[in-house]
């Protein structure tokens, strides 16, 4: 067996360990997972999982690095379907409901995938000897903070409120909404809508 062969049979396993251990924090929080929970519902061994994670904090460490990578090849994805120019100001809806619907569509909204963040955050806050370890949000933000500012100014647009703050607002409507079980539909439509309202033109005439 190749090396190659091995290092794509561990990547697997890790990922169905992490897989499963979402489904498990989303469904009972991260204190109340055990790894043999985790374990059983990946259908591995405690050996595969020590052999790819020291422990379950180093799992929700992990878990959230993936959310982020994840995340950012979705927002890259995102604005790859925004036009390169955007000359009439009629066509920002549509714009934003194709650069949403590529997002969602990516699972963002995925009920499983947004209990599993917050309560890794959760986990994170309540236990402060991770904060080392754990990646660092201002940092994450940091990313989408530059790709929307460099999209907006591309196509002469920009926004009412600092960028970070805008991406935080949007992000308590994805997850304050997906909690609820309001249905996708919905989501995309209050994601586009609180968007497009602090949106503005760059030449300071405010969006109808």
């Amino acid at each position: 067996m190749t090396d190659s062969t091995l290092t794509a049979r561990r990547a697997h396993t890790r990922d169905r360990l992490l897989d499963a251990a979402l489904e498990i924090f989303a469904a009972k929080g991260v204190q109340a997972a055990t790894v043999e929970e985790i374990c059983e519902r990946a259908g591995f061994t405690r050996g595969a999982f020590y052999s790819n994670f020291e422990s379950k904090d180093d799992l929700c460490v992990a878990a959230f690095r993936r959310f982020v990578a994840d995340a950012e090849q979705t927002v890259r994805a995102a604005v790859d379907v925004v036009p390169q120019t955007l000359g009439d100001e009629a066509q920002l809806p549509d714009v934003l409901d194709a650069a949403l619907g590529v997002a969602l569509d990516k699972g963002i909204a995925a009920p499983t995938r947004v209990l599993a963040q917050l309560e890794i955050r959760l986990h994170f806050l309540r236990n402060p000897h991770l904060a080392d370890k754990a990646p660092k949000l201002g940092g994450t933000n940091a990313i989408f903070v530059e790709l929307l500012d460099n999209e907006l100014q591309r196509i002469r647009f920009g926004l009412r409120l600092p960028t970070a703050q805008a991406i935080d607002l949007l992000g308590c409507v994805l997850e304050s909404h997906t909690m609820r079980g309001s249905d996708p539909a919905m989501i995309h439509a209050l994601m586009r809508d609180t968007l497009k309202a602090m949106i503005v033109r760059l030449d300071g005439a405010c969006q109808a």
